[in-house]
């Protein structure tokens, strides 16, 4: 800056570095008192961007979130991700099971919202049974009559 700039501009004094804020004029002794807030103050566009993103209803799209670290980008997506999804019907669940025609493309089984995980545990359950009942049954008696 030059000599005619700093002129203009003059000192400042000790006290006007920093803003006084009286605690009586709030009803709060901390704002840990206070609700969260239902919107994300300043951050318009963001959300703005986020819920453009989000509204996509098809696969192949993903939202980029670009800003200062430790911003709370994350944070802000995983917010607003969260309270959008509890809001709507849960997916239905989706199992692979072997297609023994073809191999190399299995077959798609959709279930209800959760039924995906019992699947899971009965096909678990079920191989372990099998592992114990098929060596008994070529084991038995009447499996040695028969050959």
């Amino acid at each position: 800056m030059n000599d005619a700039g700093r002129d203009l501009v003059g000192q400042l004094p000790a006290a006007a570095l920093r803003r006084y804020c009286d605690p009586a004029g709030f009803q709060f002794a901390s704002t840990a008192e206070l609700p969260d807030p239902e919107h994300v103050l300043g951050q318009e566009r963001a959300i703005a961007a986020i819920e453009f993103g989000a509204d996509m209803g098809r696969d192949g799209y993903n939202l980029f979130v670009l800003g200062q670290t430790a911003a709370g980008k994350h944070n802000l997506v995983q917010h607003f991700l969260s309270e959008r999804a509890a809001k709507e019907k849960p997916p239905s669940d989706w199992v692979y099971v072997n297609n023994f025609a073809q191999p190399h493309k299995p077959k798609a089984i959709e279930l209800p919202t959760g039924r995906g995980a019992q699947f899971r545990d009965a096909m678990a359950l079920m191989i372990d049974e099998l592992r114990t009942a098929i060596p008994a049954i070529f084991d038995s008696e009447e499996y040695r009559a028969r050959r």
